[in-house]
């Protein structure tokens, strides 16, 4: 029985695997939105298929997952990306994350119920064999005490998780283990690679879900690189000669060194670029004033434009307020529970309306004219465009 459940999501994966192959080699005109629905579905399969079988079936699924990212992201002769960088850019949980919430999920349910329920019996019975055989790993014990050791909870196994909503207020184990997952990706991303885009996006958040809502997929290929210094611009394509960071200049304009700062916020060369972005952006019937009169221009506010066009988190963008950084599901949230139950101010609602306005049409005006940046500069440099 067990065997036909696996086969039975395997299935379910090959059949998702089909269209997602066609869109990411056709570079149709497939969403991130979609496609991060469809590598969702391999780690639920890869989900279910630990919680039946009791095994760690994560590692082949790492493989996969990788080789799908890397491809949406455009980042095919790019070796050593660490997983936690792909998956932040699709924005998705990396699968050590969903493995060890999951067996905090199985562990809290049998935790809550009497001494006297089976499975409680059953866990009782599982900790002694292992205390017995002096904690041997890859046991779902060993695993449960491995998890509650990375979340700081190890005094916490004989009793369960605090329950939410006590007088304390206690965290979930979802959100113990987003803070864990969290902190985690930003150790990796700093220790590992990718300083300047840690430097750039890295907040408390693993992924920035809002940044995908309304992007093609080409407009993220070119973030991604971008953000990452993954391109074909001096600072990127100079490392990898061996040239030192201080010769690596512009060879449109010889002023600075070719960072993703200086090619959007202060490149002679792409001066018409830069002046579409902005009027696009200003002149947006539908972006907010308050908006626009925050942002400024690139001459009086070039740090907050830079980190816009990199799909930043809002906070990043100097002056641009608090709110812009408040996550689209917390946005959605008040104005639903405005519409049922008034627990929100009338204020709060028009404020999350109007930020959720203004990324949408923030990010419609300025991905095109991106797109044509990173292709005019790719065929200047000799590089074979990604789109």
């Amino acid at each position: 029985m067990v065997l036909v459940l696996v086969l039975h999501q395997w299935a379910r994966v090959n059949k998702a695997m089909g269209p997602l192959n066609a869109a990411l080699y056709s570079r149709g005109e497939l969403s991130m939105r979609a496609l991060r629905q469809l590598i969702t579905i391999l780690f639920n399969a890869a989900e279910y298929g630990s919680g039946v079988m009791i095994c760690q079936v994560w590692k082949a699924f790492d493989k996969l997952v990788r080789d799908v990212a890397t491809r949406a992201l455009g980042l095919f002769n790019t070796p050593g990306i660490p997983m936690e960088f792909l998956l932040g850019e699709l924005g998705l949980w990396t699968s050590e994350a969903r493995f060890a919430m999951h067996t905090l999920r199985v562990w809290s349910a049998i935790m809550v119920m009497p001494d006297t329920e089976r499975p409680r019996r059953a866990w009782a019975a599982l900790v002694a064999e292992c205390n017995e055989r002096h904690n041997p790993p890859n046991t779902l014990v060993a695993r449960v005490r491995q998890v509650l050791r990375w979340i700081n909870r190890e005094d916490c196994f004989d009793n369960g998780l605090p329950q939410p909503g006590g007088a304390d207020d206690a965290p979930t184990h979802k959100e113990l283990i987003h803070a864990w997952a969290s902190q985690q990706w930003r150790q990796r991303i700093e220790a590992t690679y990718l300083r300047h885009h840690y430097s750039m996006v890295a907040t408390q958040k693993i992924a920035y879900v809002e940044v995908y809502e309304h992007m093609s997929l080409e407009v993220k290929m070119v973030d991604t690189r971008c953000r990452g210094e993954i391109w074909c611009g001096r600072s990127r394509e100079g490392r990898k000669e061996g040239i030192p960071r201080e010769e690596r200049v512009c060879l449109l304009c010889g002023n600075d060194v070719e960072t993703v700062s200086h090619y959007y916020g202060s490149c002679p060369h792409w001066a018409a670029l830069r002046a579409a972005v902005q009027a696009a952006v200003r002149e947006c019937r539908y972006i907010s004033g308050w908006f626009t009169e925050r942002i400024g221009t690139f001459e009086t506010n070039r740090a907050a434009w830079v980190r816009m066009l990199l799909g930043a988190p809002f906070e990043e963008a100097l002056g641009l307020g608090a709110e812009y950084n408040v996550p689209t599901a917390r946005l959605r949230f008040l104005i639903t529970s405005y519409a049922f139950d008034r627990s929100v101010s009338e204020e709060d609602v028009q404020r999350a309306r109007r930020a959720l306005r203004d990324r949408k049409w923030i990010l419609r005006v300025t991905g095109p004219i991106k797109v044509q940046w990173y292709r005019e500069r790719a065929a200047l440099g000799g590089f074979t465009s990604i789109l």
